[in-house]
């Protein structure tokens, strides 16, 4: 019963934190629809995000760039709870423990999504502030990068156990 509530209350907190992330966004990207965050968090090389970094600076943006950075880590919070809350309440649900066990796997894998997603917002703050060398950037893109594939993976996974589920026991 506790997880339930958690979850929801997770869940609540996830849409509201994404709902201000992408209002933020959306205000970054006016002009050049590239040139929101996540573009910015997947620019791997100087050019693009100096460009991006540029933008934003030329139309005082700057400043909700960094917001939206550091407000990102309430995300972080919410979403990796959810996910986790999630993929735990499934996995009690099954009589097999192997399968349990991949669900607590998986939940490992979406902490280490979140951890990632961190390192990936101190390393393009770093670069914001005009830290020196590119390797922020290249930080970043890899956490990112490997961030995006693990929710991708462990919310096919939660996908593929829920249409299961319904259909056998496991």
């Amino acid at each position: 019963m506790i997880k339930t509530r958690l979850l929801y209350f997770s869940l609540v907190g996830m849409l509201l934190s994404f709902a201000v992330l992408r209002s933020i966004d959306g205000e970054l990207q006016k002009g050049k629809s590239e040139y929101g965050i996540v573009g910015f968090e997947l620019s791997h090389d100087s050019d693009t995000a100096n460009a991006i970094v540029g933008y934003w600076t030329e139309n005082d943006k700057l400043g909700q760039a960094f917001f939206s950075l550091g407000f990102d880590y309430l995300f972080i919070l919410f979403y990796v709870a959810f996910l986790a809350l999630w993929t735990s309440l499934m996995a009690g649900k099954f009589y097999s423990a192997i399968w349990r066990n991949i669900a607590y796997a998986i939940i490992l894998l979406f902490i280490l999504a979140g951890l990632l997603d961190a390192v990936e917002n101190y390393s393009l703050m770093k670069f914001l502030n005009n830290a020196d060398g590119g390797y922020w950037l290249i930080i970043a893109f890899y956490c990112a990068s490997i961030k995006f594939g693990l929710i991708g993976l462990g919310a096919l996974y939660n996908l593929g156990v829920l249409i299961g589920q319904k259909t056998i026991r496991v």
